[in-house]
């Protein structure tokens, strides 16, 4: 595995899924990966009466993450390789 020295917060949980794909994109010749899907995901989101506080908590930790990341991919020259997107859960959406 190419050395990399990208930080990410040790108690952002998303950062660390997101580290071990990082790891396993650094090695995805040696495993004969051409093309690979990686899910990842964060919780909390149905905050309702307490969006104010818990909110800005949700977004830093994504911040924080997605730009490890975008840092950890550019580091091992993949940046144009790799393409990272958000969804939303869709049992969030329903509308009664």
């Amino acid at each position: 595995m190419p050395v990399r020295n990208v930080p990410y917060r040790d108690e952002n949980a998303l950062g660390a899924q997101l580290k071990i794909l990082a790891d396993m994109i650094s090695v995805q010749a040696v495993l004969g990966q051409s093309r690979q899907v990686y899910f990842v995901g964060l919780g909390g989101w149905d905050t309702h009466d307490n969006q104010a506080d818990l909110h800005p908590g949700l977004l830093a930790t994504l911040s924080q993450a997605l730009a490890a990341f975008n840092n950890d991919i550019n580091a091992l020259g993949k940046a144009n390789e790799v393409t990272t997107i958000t969804l939303c859960n869709k049992n969030m959406l329903k509308i009664k």
